[in-house]
C-alpha cells in the first residue's frame, strides 16, 4: 500500500495559471474592475476584521445536549446561497463568535465567502474571489491569525487570503513543482510552519513563512510515488502526523525520525510508527480529533472507521466501524469528514441519502 510501479507520466491538460505573486484586491476579487463593489467588499471585511471575537475552546453543553439540539435543525430556502459558480470541493467556518462566516472552494479555483445571517445587503453576504486555477481541495483559518484563510489547490499552490487587506499571498508556489504535480491538503504546525502534501512525489513538505514561498525547507517521503491524499497533525504532539493514500493505506509517522531530505529523490522512505488497518480502497479522510485520542477515516470501501490513538504502535485495528456509502461517483465531491472543534466525540460527514443531508455521529467507547 505504500508503493506503486513507475509508469509513464500522464499528459496534463493546458493550465490557465495564476501568477506566482501576491494578488491585490483588484486582482483577487471577482469583480475587481467594478470599483463600487470592490469598495463595498473592502469596507465589509475591514469592519468584520475589527469585530472578530475568538470562538470558545470549551462549552458547558454536553455532547448529548448538543446532539439533541442538532436533531431540531432544519434548512429553510433563505438559508441556502449560491456561493461559488461550480462544484464545491472544500468548506470552512470562521472561528469568530460575532458572525457565521462560511467559505467554499470551487472546482475551478473560485473561493466564496458567505455571511450566513446577512439578509439585507445587495450581495446577500456573498463575496467571490479567484485565488486559484484548479479545485480548492482544503482550507482552514490560520490558528494564530484569524484574518487569514489558508487554501490548498490542485493547481500546486497554497495561498493566504488576508480578509483585512483583501489580498492573496503565496504560502507555497514552486514554479518547477506546479509543472509536474499538485497539492491536496495542508496542515498548520505553528504560526510560521505548515505541512503540505506534494502529490505524486509521495512527499509531505515543510513550508516556513520566514524562509519564503518558493520551495519547501524539508521534505518527508511517506510513500513511493503515491499521493498522500489526506494529512492530519496531532493537536498535542505536533511531530506526529497521520497520512492516507488512494490505495487504502493509512499510517502514522513521527517526523523526528529519518526520511527527510530536499525533494523526493534525496529523502529516504520513512518508516511509520503505526498502520491503521482495514481499508481496501482510497481513503478520502483521516483526521485526529481535537484531543488526538481518536482518528476517524472515510474510504471508498464504504466504511467509516474510528481508531483509538491514545497509544500509536504497530498494526492497529479500528475500535468501531460502520457501513457508510462513500461512493460519490464522478459528479459529486468525495466526502471529507470533520470532527467538532470542541466536542471530541462528535464527527460530521456528508451523506448519499435522499434528500441530501449532513450526518452527525456521536462516537463513544462502545458505539457509533
Amino acid at each position: 500500500k505504500r508503493y506503486v510501479p513507475e509508469l509513464a507520466p500522464a499528459q496534463d491538460p493546458e493550465r490557465n495559471t495564476i501568477p506566482l505573486e501576491t494578488l491585490d484586491s483588484k486582482a483577487v476579487f471577482n469583480y475587481g474592475e467594478d470599483l463600487d463593489k470592490l469598495k463595498h467588499a473592502e469596507d465589509y471585511y475591514a469592519k468584520f476584521s475589527s469585530e472578530i471575537r475568538p470562538g470558545k475552546s470549551k462549552t458547558n453543553r454536553s455532547s448529548n445536549e448538543y446532539i439533541e439540539k442538532l436533531k431540531k435543525f432544519n434548512i429553510a430556502p433563505e438559508q441556502v446561497a449560491k456561493v461559488v459558480p461550480d462544484r464545491i470541493f472544500s468548506i470552512a467556518m470562521h472561528p469568530t463568535e460575532h458572525k457565521m462566516l462560511a467559505s467554499a472552494g470551487g472546482k475551478w479555483g473560485a473561493l466564496g465567502l458567505w455571511d450566513i445571517n446577512d439578509k439585507d445587503s445587495a450581495e446577500n453576504g456573498v463575496y467571490l474571489f479567484n485565488p486559484h486555477s484548479r479545485p480548492i481541495n482544503w482550507q482552514s483559518w490560520d490558528m494564530f491569525n484569524d484574518r487569514n484563510l489558508i487554501t490548498t489547490s490542485y493547481d500546486g499552490t497554497c495561498r493566504i487570503l488576508d480578509i483585512e487587506k483583501l489580498e492573496s499571498r503565496l504560502l507555497y508556489g514552486d514554479e518547477d513543482f506546479i509543472d509536474s504535480s499538485y497539492c491536496t491538503q495542508h496542515q498548520q504546525i505553528d504560526a510560521n510552519t505548515f505541512l503540505i502534501t506534494k502529490g505524486k512525489t509521495g512527499c509531505v513538505g515543510v513550508v516556513d513563512l520566514r524562509k519564503g514561498h518558493t520551495s519547501t525547507v524539508t521534505d518527508y517521503r511517506l510513500f513511493d510515488r503515491i499521493s498522500p491524499k489526506c494529512l492530519s497533525v496531532h493537536p498535542v504532539q505536533t511531530n506526529i502526523i497521520c497520512a492516507a493514500n488512494n490505495k487504502g493505506g493509512t499510517y502514522i509517522f513521527d517526523i523526528r525520525q529519518d526520511g527527510k531530505g530536499k525533494g523526493a529523490k534525496s529523502a529516504s522512505l520513512m518508516e511509520p510508527i503505526a498502520e491503521l488497518m482495514g481499508h481496501a480502497r482510497s481513503v478520502s479522510t483521516a483526521l485526529f480529533n481535537s484531543t488526538g485520542s481518536r482518528v476517524a477515516t472515510l474510504s471508498w470501501d464504504d466504511k467509516l472507521r474510528v481508531f483509538d490513538t491514545t497509544t500509536m504502535k504497530g498494526s492497529m485495528r479500528s475500535i468501531k466501524d460502520v457501513r457508510h456509502n462513500n461512493n460519490t461517483g464522478r459528479w459529486l465531491t468525495p466526502f471529507k469528514g470533520h470532527w467538532h472543534p470542541v466536542h471530541e466525540d462528535i464527527y460530521f460527514t456528508g451523506s448519499m441519502a435522499q434528500p441530501r443531508e449532513l450526518e452527525a455521529w456521536q462516537i463513544t467507547s462502545s458505539s457509533i
